[in-house]
């Protein structure tokens, strides 16, 4: 009769279902400003969580959780965010693995390979995303990122009256190299692990100062997966009690971003974001982390080929950018990266010579484009894939169905006057334009600004 009251949950390992959870909390906070925009979904995903939080065995509430995410997500995959793709592809991962273990109920998940694997992904991600920002802007104090993070956050506790001297600005360029490029391999092994999950996880809550909540949550599941012993054995009553005050957290926020929106200062709002997010984060690390016994992974010889074909999918996913296949939504966020061929800053990589597609140099100078689109794309070049592909999305939204859609163009010398996309070529992209997904190319001289 339990089974059946708690709708037969096929996962019998605790650890698995907190994780399960977890990343559907990161689903829940990639919502957290939608509210407006798609109440009745929102709604759906709020009630879905609430069922969850009562009872994290009821994985059914997370299936639609995921299922609802994807319906919001997939169309716009994979020119999403860095975070959005991500969870597209674990969702869909997860629910696939769920599918197996119901119809095929013996199908377990060793807890080894499962461990090998959030550290594998934790790694990668965060090796990436630093490997991109070993370029020369990006170590440019007035350019660099880390600056324009550093700012941001000043900005947010209203601290322009201090002083950001050279010394600390360098500093946090190193720092955040150092974070993202080289710390997270101290998760591999056992002296360090814990270490450098709390280095991780304290950076994460750096970074929520900026309401970078919703890539934080997921990076903080990708934490607790590579550091929690994740054999089948039962949670103590604190650890469930430390992962009720996370969750709870999480839906907190999502209702206080809802309602302090329009009772005080954004910046405030973000603020109390972090707050809320942190004290959720660091009640679970304490709990799940203190007392958890360093599981020792057993390795078979059967997980190489899996895991060097996941490295190699993760590697050219995150390095397109240098062979020409679009250059974001591929953890560049942050970077000041530039994969022009005439253009190009990385410190390691010359695109003059990795350059197999010439997408990125086939491409457009936008003089002027119709005030009706509200963009900021004027004064800058951008591939021709890209702007027909946004040329074709500005023509389809109904929000711009009156008027025309006017733009003048600069393109291999020649002055374009369009009157109107809709009538025009330029409206027209081909099917698998959707996959080359660049950013706009700067046209003043000196280094590359920062951008997401």
């Amino acid at each position: 009769m339990r089974n059946n009251f708690v709708f037969m949950t096929p996962i019998s390992n605790e650890k698995y279902l907190v994780l399960f959870s977890l990343f559907c909390c990161a689903l829940l906070l990639h919502f957290q400003r939608l509210i407006w925009e798609r109440p009745l979904v929102m709604c759906f995903l709020f009630v879905l969580g609430i069922v969850q939080f009562i009872n994290f065995r009821w994985i059914w509430s997370g299936v639609g959780i995921m299922l609802l995410s994807l319906y919001v997500l997939l169309p716009d995959f994979p020119r999403s965010k860095n975070h959005a793709n991500l969870e597209v592809i674990f969702s869909i991962v997860i629910l696939l693995i769920l599918f197996f273990k119901i119809i095929k109920p013996r199908l377990t998940l060793p807890s080894h390979l499962a461990s090998i694997l959030f550290r594998i992904i934790l790694v990668s991600v965060y090796f990436f995303s630093g490997f991109h920002k070993l370029n020369t802007a990006f170590f440019d104090i007035s350019t660099s990122c880390s600056r324009h993070i550093y700012d941001e956050i000043i900005l947010v506790f209203d601290a322009k009256h201090l002083s950001t001297s050279p010394f600390v600005l360098v500093t946090f360029q190193y720092l955040t190299i150092f974070i993202e490029l080289i710390l997270p391999f101290g998760i591999f092994f056992r002296k360090t692990r814990l270490l450098t999950a709390w280095i991780l996880v304290f950076f994460h809550i750096y970074l929520c100062l900026l309401s970078l909540v919703n890539f934080s949550s997921l990076s903080f599941f990708w934490i607790a997966g590579s550091v929690i012993n994740l054999e089948n054995k039962p949670l103590s009553i604190t650890q469930k009690n430390a992962f009720k005050a996370y969750y709870f957290c999480v839906l907190l926020l999502l209702v206080s971003n809802l309602i302090l929106n329009f009772i005080i200062p954004s910046k405030i709002v973000f603020s109390l974001s972090s707050l809320i997010f942190s004290t959720g984060a660091l009640i679970f690390s304490i709990h799940f982390f203190k007392k958890n016994k360093l599981q020792k992974l057993e390795y078979k010889k059967s997980y190489t080929a899996f895991l060097i074909v996941l490295f190699l999918g993760i590697s050219f996913w995150s390095m397109r950018g240098y062979f020409g296949l679009g250059n974001t939504g591929n953890l560049t966020m942050y970077s000041n990266l530039t994969t022009e061929k005439s253009q190009s800053n990385h410190l390691l990589i010359d695109t003059k010579k990795t350059k197999i597609w010439n997408f990125e140099e086939d491409n457009v100078l936008v003089l002027k484009i119709s005030d009706t689109l509200n963009t900021d794309l004027e004064n800058f070049r951008l591939p021709v894939s890209e702007f027909k592909y946004q040329a074709k999305k500005w023509c389809d939204d109904k929000k711009f169905k009156n008027g025309n859609l006017s733009c003048i163009l600069v393109y291999k010398n020649d002055t374009l006057k369009i009157k109107n996309l809709r009538n025009s070529e330029w409206s027209k992209p081909l099917w698998w334009h959707r996959y080359l997904y660049f950013r706009k190319i700067q046209t003043e001289q000196g280094m590359n600004k920062c951008r997401w």
